[in-house]
């Protein structure tokens, strides 16, 4: 009994110091500011219905940030001002069908699905970006080539 009274101890105080990490990094991420960044995401007219969205310092200099694009709009804290390169991806079904994965366990046949943003917003990205100290709004409406 006293064994496992020590492990569940244990696994208490080690989720203890995980909690604790986690509470510092989210007042020190607070503490060090950051400026909010959101917008609305659409392509060929129609919102984004998931994807993501990342800005990369237009210098190479600085964190990359980003986040998930849901119905078409996003929201992320950007750690520092500056031009950024924003990239857009997402991935829809193409309408074919694939054989089941033996590797999931599937038996049914699975939707394909592939990226359908050009890479000219993603890696070869030609949008842009200045994002200013206090809260920035920046809408995207891509187009196909």
């Amino acid at each position: 009994m006293h064994h496992i009274h020590t492990h569940i101890q244990r696994v208490i105080t080690v989720a203890g110091v995980i909690a604790l990490c986690a509470i510092v990094v989210a007042v020190a991420g607070c503490g060090a500011g950051g400026s909010p960044v959101s917008g609305a995401v659409s392509f060929d007219a129609a919102p984004v219905d998931s994807g993501t969205i990342s800005f990369v310092p237009a210098d190479g200099k600085g964190p990359t940030f980003g986040g998930v694009i849901t119905s078409g709009r996003y929201e992320v804290l950007a750690p520092t001002p500056g031009p950024k390169v924003v990239r857009v991806s997402a991935v829809r079904p193409t309408g074919r069908k694939l054989p089941p994965d033996p590797l999931v366990g599937g038996t049914e046949p699975v939707d394909e699905i592939a990226p359908y943003i050009p890479e000219q917003y993603n890696d070869l990205s030609t949008l842009t970006c200045d994002v200013v100290a206090g809260p920035n709004s920046f809408d995207f409406h891509l187009k196909s080539p």
